[in-house]
């Protein structure tokens, strides 16, 4: 049995940002980003800075090993970068919102 793997078909599907993948992991990042707005204005760690909550964004790219998502914030507070912000108990709050978020994808 010969297997042929036809490159120009495969492309589009697994490794464009529009094609179904794509859209599945974009699909998922905004989710993530979606928790992470939760989390950070939530009982989580209750941040009331619009720097933060406005900031938290989402983006889809590929590069040559495929398909990527980020996300994160450019918020910085009073020179506190918030990325590395711990909830109450010590956890990293974007941490749990990738867990959450990310499980989420096309079933909700």
């Amino acid at each position: 049995m010969t297997v042929v793997v036809n490159d120009a078909v495969l492309t589009p599907f697994l490794r464009s940002t529009t094609g179904p993948v794509g859209q599945d992991l974009a699909l998922r990042a905004f989710n993530v980003a979606e928790q992470a707005r939760i989390n950070a204005s939530g009982p989580i760690i209750g941040v009331r800075s619009h720097d933060l909550l406005s900031g938290i964004n989402a983006k889809i790219d590929a590069n040559a090993d495929g398909l990527f998502a980020i996300v994160n914030t450019p918020a910085i507070h009073r020179g506190f970068n918030y990325p590395a912000y711990h909830d109450l108990n010590g956890r990293p709050w974007l941490t749990h919102a990738l867990r959450d978020g990310f499980r989420r994808g096309r079933t909700g």
